[in-house]
């Protein structure tokens, strides 16, 4: 299993598949579509797995215009021992969770999700220190976006 490189949430399959025609384009190779179930769609590549290569594979892709975060293969909303989750977003759209995020990734915030939560699409930072929570919250607030922390929902 790899962390995933996520160029965007789509509501629904066509809408991702057309979308990856242009960075396929420009030479972004791997590119797939999963589906995520309840109408979230990601265009994604795996392989993002060490710091180094998300830094380099960030840079490479916004300079070719795109923003993208990065998951890890864990479940978002169910953190371990001494960890919350952070919830930067309450969106009504997978849509718009995904402007969200493309937002968040512009100032620097790429390890995110986008996640359904009932009727809701929540945009969050997942697997965060409770030690870590204080200065992360304080980073966040400098580039005029909020975040909340909860425990999981498991």
């Amino acid at each position: 299993m790899h962390d995933e490189a996520v160029f965007g949430h789509f509501a629904t399959r066509a809408g991702a598949i057309s979308f990856a025609r242009n960075p396929r384009q420009l030479g972004f190779r791997g590119l797939k579509v999963e589906d995520e179930g309840c109408g979230d769609f990601e265009l994604e590549i795996d392989g993002a797995d060490t710091q180094q290569q998300r830094t380099s594979f960030a840079a490479e892709a916004a300079k070719a215009g795109y923003q993208v975060t990065f998951e890890q293969r864990e479940e978002p909303l169910q953190p371990g021992k001494n960890e919350v989750v952070g919830v930067l977003g309450s969106k009504t759209t997978v849509t718009a969770a995904n402007a969200l995020a493309w937002k968040l990734a512009r100032a620097g915030f790429r390890y995110i999700d986008v996640v359904p939560s009932g009727r809701r699409w929540l945009v969050v930072m997942p697997q965060v220190p409770v030690r870590n929570a204080l200065s992360i919250a304080k980073e966040v607030a400098q580039t005029g976006f909020h975040i909340q922390f909860r425990h999981g929902s498991g």
